[in-house]
């Protein structure tokens, strides 16, 4: 994500999203392609396409965000998903906090980090999170690079409730009980 300001011209300034072809949709002008740029390069033709429409024009490019490096955290997390990195590498601990921490159903002690290797396995590490979290055992935060998952699976009872919930609730309602399992 790239920032860039013209100055006097609110109009064209703002925050831009460089595609996957390397290439902005700019106001006015059309695409334009920065990949492989220096900021200074980018404002730099940035300024000639402008020249048609804004005379001198004053422009600024500032990188605010890098979300071409991701890692995921999935299972029984707050936000499961895909975390955007703002370096080459993040902590565990740093991917669970981004991910809203492990939730009450999660077994926080059979966590596994799975990292993608360049002949194709995927090397396997076993995390204990609980002992990262709750008793700072910085042994279990391992750096996690682009492409890498943690998964953090559910408790044998949260599957057990999960698998139990859809039969006794209907048998519940019916009864007119109310009977419902809650939270898990």
């Amino acid at each position: 994500m790239l920032t860039i300001t013209v100055q006097r011209h609110p109009e064209v300034s703002g925050k831009y999203a460089i595609n996957m072809e390397g290439k902005i949709q700019f106001e006015f002008v059309g695409d334009i392609r920065l990949s492989g740029m220096t900021k200074d390069q980018a404002a730099v033709v940035i300024t000639k396409r402008l020249e048609k429409y804004i005379v001198k024009s004053d422009v600024t490019v500032v990188i605010t965000e890098y979300n071409s490096k991701v890692v995921y955290v999935v299972g029984e997390v707050g936000a499961p998903g895909k975390i955007f990195m703002r370096s080459d590498t993040m902590t565990v601990r740093d991917a669970l906090l981004a991910a809203n921490l492990p939730q009450l159903t999660a077994a926080t002690d059979q966590a596994t980090l799975f990292t993608p290797s360049d002949n194709g396995k995927v090397i396997l590490k076993k995390v204990n999170v609980y002992a990262l979290l709750f008793k700072g055992d910085l042994r279990q935060n391992y750096v996690m690079k682009p492409g890498d998952t943690l998964y953090l699976p559910a408790t044998l009872w949260a599957k057990v409730a999960r698998f139990i919930n859809p039969v006794t609730q209907p048998i519940g309602q019916a009864a007119g009980t109310g009977a419902e399992i809650h939270g898990l």
